[in-house]
């Protein structure tokens, strides 16, 4: 099949791919982040202040006292985040080319510093793989098994979601290093890759100041930071990318918000006629309306609301081994909950308190652009049967949720007559340049969507729908089509 009709393979399968394209497909990627990036946010329901203060002490002791300050007066200036991530240190080239992409607004608007709010409830095995790192360039002859996944976590943690997850350690280290000397060995990675994640592993990961840390959430924001200013080494107007946990800071303000009745997310928790309302909009959409439970092991499960004999309801599921978890619906026990790391706020509450109640921009990717609009439908919604509720039906309602800047790839890499994309590694490989970022400036939305079929379709279709040996064919096909209008390196 030939690239275009790769890309109408998504199109259909990726809603909001083909609106995006159908729209916007014409326009260089700066112009299409001018449609994306307001001068200022949209109206609040509740003030930011209390966010502001939230992403300052996250950052600083991980990043120091000058880092949280710039970012926590660009978000102020700002208030845009990337939410397209999953947390962990990012190799995924998808969603870190997302943040490479968007720097372009960042760059000419002269703000130092973006932030990029990652989801951590994912488990370390997911598809972007945080467990350990992903390598896309290797033989031409592996393309269709391309990108190689490099454990850094043991077998045993990989159902572990991120957010809960241990620090890696020295051994974890020493023998990733040493099973990636052997894999580069047998499958002619290389020498530059080689170098680069060796760079990674030695320096980044072995740094003791890293490997000091308490978990691998906290080791995740120091390591991407670190790979992200050595891809920009000597590019001194780069802007700075900081990636934190979604999860993190949602509940983080959640804990406050469920002490003040009139917060929105107290509303939806604690006054019955509008939960209601909204377990009933939203119970079909994206997982546990309010929370999922953490077990002993880091393994999250689903929780229901179930009535309670006191007339208290209360959040019950049961973990991995089968035993029953409850946490009644009050203000003290659910904060309780999130402070001991046992309750992690769903996608919907992350949202209600950091887009619908705070007005923060959240620039996803293609599946947040189906349920978040779905989500503000729902809320809006069961907002309005209530009279009292309107006003802030409307906040609700004027939250920006097409926000978009994913299944895009600016930069590639060559393999042979082929071309793949290119992932941090194979970026630190090459080294971005300010000529570079004007190159890419000169690429089209649908080029750029053209250049990462290689992971958007395995989200748009199944995989044995597609022809043998598709991968390996579009990269032939992309080498003639994209050469000179993507970077490679």
């Amino acid at each position: 099949m030939t690239p275009d009709a790769l890309l109408d393979l998504a199109c259909k399968g990726l809603p909001k791919v083909g609106r995006i394209i159908g729209q916007y497909g014409d326009l260089s990627l700066p112009g299409y982040l001018e449609t994306l990036v307001p001068d200022a946010g949209t109206p609040s329901y509740q003030p930011r202040k209390d966010l502001l203060e939230v992403v300052r002490q996250y950052i600083e002791p991980l990043l120091g006292l000058d880092a949280a300050k710039t970012a926590v007066q660009d978000l102020e200036e700002r208030p845009v985040v990337l939410t397209a991530s999953h947390f962990g240190v990012e190799y995924f080239a998808q969603t870190f080319q997302g943040r490479v992409i968007f720097a372009l607004s960042a760059l000419k608007k002269q703000i130092p510093t973006f932030l990029t709010f990652a989801c951590g409830n994912i488990p370390l095995n997911n598809a972007v793989f945080p467990r350990g790192a992903l390598i896309y360039q290797g033989r031409p002859e592996d393309l269709d098994h391309l990108p190689v996944r490099l454990p850094v976590f043991p077998e045993r943690l990989k159902r572990t979601i991120v957010n809960a997850a241990p620090a890696f350690d020295r051994d974890m280290v020493d023998r990733a290093g040493a099973r990636f000397s052997r894999m580069a060995a047998e499958q002619d990675i290389p020498p530059g890759v080689c170098d680069a994640l060796h760079h990674i592993l030695e320096d980044m990961y072995g740094n003791p100041t890293v490997l000091a840390l308490s978990s691998y959430s906290d080791q995740s924001v120091v390591v991407n930071r670190l790979i992200w200013k050595r891809i920009f080494k000597g590019m001194d107007s780069a802007p700075e990318s900081i990636c934190l946990e979604f999860e993190r800071i949602a509940g983080r303000l959640l804990e406050m918000d469920l002490f003040n009745p009139q917060s929105l997310a107290g509303l939806i928790l604690f006054d019955p006629d509008l939960r209601e309302g909204v377990l009933a909009e939203l119970s079909s959409t994206w997982g546990p309306v309010f929370f999922w439970g953490m077990d002993d092991a880091g393994r999250k499960f689903s929780l229901d609301l179930e009535a309670g004999s006191s007339g208290i309801p209360s959040f019950s599921g049961l973990d991995d081994k089968g035993r029953s978890r409850q946490w009644p619906c009050t203000p003290e026990a659910l904060q309780a909950g999130i402070s001991e790391g046992r309750l992690l706020p769903s996608l919907f509450l992350c949202f209600a308190v950091l887009l619908f109640a705070r007005g923060l921009t959240c620039i996803g990717g293609y599946l947040q652009g189906e349920y978040l609009p779905a989500m503000q439908r729902g809320l809006v919604r069961a907002l309005e049967k209530i009279r009292k509720y309107e006003t802030l039906a409307g906040f609700v309602a004027r939250a920006r949720t097409d926000a978009y800047v994913d299944g895009m790839l600016a930069v590639m890499a060559r393999v042979g007559d082929h071309l793949v994309p290119a992932g941090p590694v194979e970026l630190m490989a090459g080294g971005m340049t300010l000529a570079d970022m004007d190159h890419l400036s000169r690429l089209t939305v649908r080029e750029a969507h053209l250049a990462d079929l290689f992971e958007t379709l395995q989200d748009a279709v199944p995989a044995d729908t597609l022809p043998h040996g598709w991968k390996r064919q579009w990269a032939k096909d992309t080498f003639q089509s994209l050469k000179d209008k993507v970077v490679m390196k």
